[in-house]
């Protein structure tokens, strides 16, 4: 097209770094920047958060993809890395690397995940009477999630800045003692301040997080 572009690292763990090099490239490195700090304090909050636990091992999380919740990202899969950011251990971590696949209810049930987590609403409302998804453990002790995904989904669709919400949010939901409800809250509404400068009341707040 001999249009000029720029290919940045997308992962997580860079994502202060984008943000800052976007700004200097845009000429608004001080908006920049005050993104960026935003960025460095959620993701150092958030870091293999499940470690502080002490020595309690780590949740197994399934992500649950699809309207049949069969699809889920692998080991490394920048679709699944705000589960491997907080120290969750990724139910599918060995069954290959890297990228997205179909799994089986008899591999699902051989993995046992502790949580399953997904963003397909439709999925979610179906998981709890499905008589198979019931043999699962985390269906079994009502440890299934939907993750928000206004205006963005929070742990990918797209895997960029929104993460952020995510990182916040599942490090709530999984070890809510680490990150109790005021500084998650706090995080969001700082969130949607800084980058879509928009000001969530308290009511918008729950109903952006439970989907009430």
């Amino acid at each position: 097209t001999n249009s000029p572009y720029i290919l940045m690292n997308g992962t997580l763990s860079e994502t202060a770094t984008q943000i800052r090099t976007l700004g200097e490239m845009l000429g608004v490195k001080d908006h920049a920047d005050g993104l960026a700090d935003y960025a460095e304090r959620v993701l150092t909050a958030t870091h293999n958060i499940a470690q502080k636990r002490g020595a309690e091992k780590p949740l197994k999380v399934y992500s649950a993809r699809g309207a049949d919740g069969l699809e889920t990202g692998l080991a490394g899969s920048i679709h699944t890395e705000v589960l491997e950011w907080v120290g969750a251990t990724n139910a599918a971590q060995d069954a290959g690397e890297n990228l997205m696949t179909r799994v089986s209810m008899e591999q699902l049930m051989l993995w046992q995940p502790d949580v399953i987590i997904t963003l397909d609403e439709n999925f979610y409302q179906e998981i709890g009477k499905n008589p198979l998804w019931q043999r699962i453990k985390a269906v079994q002790e009502g440890r299934i999630y939907k993750a928000p995904k206004l205006p963005f989904g929070w742990l990918d669709q797209p895997p960029s800045f929104n993460r952020l919400l995510g990182a916040s949010w599942l490090s709530h939901v999984l070890y809510p003692e680490l990150m109790p409800a005021e500084r998650y809250n706090k995080a969001v509404i700082e969130y949607y301040a800084r980058f879509y400068q928009h000001y969530l009341s308290e009511e918008a707040l729950i109903s952006l997080t439970t989907g009430a």
